[in-house]
């Protein structure tokens, strides 16, 4: 298989995780090519649609039987708190006092960037329920058990139904919460926000 240099470790555990052995995988960086008798490619647009972003059955059928094979499908009683806090951006301020709330409810705080792909894949197929902030993250929505509960929190300037349409493919009891009350960031979708902790559980149901 030929990629792009391999840059964060996760890019090489995902593609282990599928089966592709380190000797089977070829980085080509600027200005190299190969060649051989046959060559199968992806698509060469600078930037193509993402099959997983129109929640496509055939690809989350994919990620659930390769990245997902040893976890899918073991939702537990518990909840899951996506926190950004150690992000620059698009971190919720009051994420305290929502988290008070949450605990009480059985939930755990986790931050992505701490667990290793296969332990991000993990805590999204074993919660109960999800509560994020909208981001890239909630792509491990494509590894929660059927009837997960999930609140989207997005801010009013941001927003896609990318991960909407993942939990609807799945079954997902899906719910989004629009956040006002928000501080000026760079760009729209980089902004933090004040969370009602009241509105995520009245969204929870």
């Amino acid at each position: 298989m030929a990629v792009p240099p391999l840059t964060a470790p996760w890019q090489r555990a995902a593609l282990h995780l599928c089966g592709i052995a380190d000797d089977r995988i070829i980085e080509v960086g600027i200005s190299q090519a190969i060649r051989d008798e046959t060559l199968v490619v992806t698509d060469d647009r600078r930037d193509p649609p993402h099959p997983a972003f129109a929640a496509a059955p055939w690809a989350l059928r994919f990620l659930r039987r390769t990245l997902g094979r040893n976890a899918v499908g073991r939702a537990t009683a518990g909840g899951l708190y996506v926190s950004r806090r150690d992000s620059e951006g698009r971190r919720v301020v009051n994420e305290a006092a929502l988290m008070d709330v949450l605990a009480a409810r059985g939930f755990v705080r986790v931050e992505l960037s701490a667990l290793d792909l296969a332990g991000q894949v993990a805590a999204f197929a074993g919660a109960a329920a999800i509560v994020a902030r909208h981001g890239a993250g909630l792509a491990h929505l494509a590894f929660a058990a059927p009837a997960t509960r999930v609140v989207e929190i997005f801010p009013a300037t941001h927003g896609t139904a990318a991960f909407a349409l993942i939990a609807a493919s799945l079954g997902l009891r899906y719910r989004c919460l629009v956040c006002d009350d928000l501080t000026a960031a760079e760009r729209p979708e980089f902004v933090d926000m004040r969370v009602d902790p009241a509105a995520v559980l009245a969204a929870l149901g």
